[in-house]
């Protein structure tokens, strides 16, 4: 049985931790939506999270490291959007799975717009995009592979290569929004809109084609 005179203490030492890294991430956010990824210094974080300079590297070893914290947050949001409590895919079919990944995704990089411009673009220039997206590849296999058990992606396929592909494909379009002339939902949407259009035209059944991808926004 634990102590609960040692357990409360710990628990609040973790929360504390909790609420200190919280704050150091919330002040990077608010600098780099302001500044840009690069024009933003270690110094000026921990001023902003009213930490010491050390305190920073306790949680962050490195700057670039507050790029997969936004990578791994920008994993769980786009989870929710298409995956159960219980760890399960949410119902339908793989079409319509993609349709709401494809809301998601567009809702995801709208949201901080100038943050994750930013941060795109840092983790292009630290060669690191791809390795920081790598929940987006997994949920991708993850409908592809359901999808193919249930004769709705062509067989002889493989879903872990397609993920891969559409998750290259995705990243390619999120590089040129964020440092693009267009960044609204528009261009955004449709760009997006035709990666998955034609990435599903090829992967379901002939006889699938139709009504494969929403109409253009």
């Amino acid at each position: 049985m634990i102590d609960s005179a040692v357990a409360l203490p710990q628990g609040r030492r973790q929360r504390n931790k909790a609420r200190v890294q919280e704050r150091l991430f919330e002040a990077a956010v608010e600098l780099i939506a302001r500044h840009g990824y690069d024009n933003t210094s270690i110094d000026e974080i921990a001023a902003r999270a009213d930490v010491a300079r050390g305190t920073f590297f306790n949680y962050y070893p490195r700057k670039d490291d507050l790029i997969s914290e936004w990578s791994a947050r920008r994993g769980t949001e786009l989870r929710r959007s298409l995956v159960t409590e219980a760890g399960g895919l949410e119902p339908g079919d793989t079409v319509s799975r993609f349709h709401r990944c494809l809301a998601a995704l567009v809702e995801l990089n709208e949201d901080r717009q100038e943050v994750n411009r930013s941060m795109v673009t840092a983790a292009v220039r630290a060669g690191c995009l791809g390795a920081r997206e790598s929940a987006t590849a997994e949920l991708f296999t993850a409908i592809l592979t359901d999808g193919q058990a249930r004769g709705e992606i062509g067989e002889g396929l493989d879903p872990d290569r397609l993920g891969l592909l559409l998750r290259d494909a995705y990243l390619g379009v999120l590089t040129r929004w964020a440092v693009g002339a267009e960044q609204d939902h528009a261009s955004l949407y449709r760009e997006l809109h035709e990666v998955f259009k034609v990435f599903l035209i090829g992967a379901l059944p002939r006889t699938a084609h139709r009504d494969c991808c929403p109409h253009t926004a």
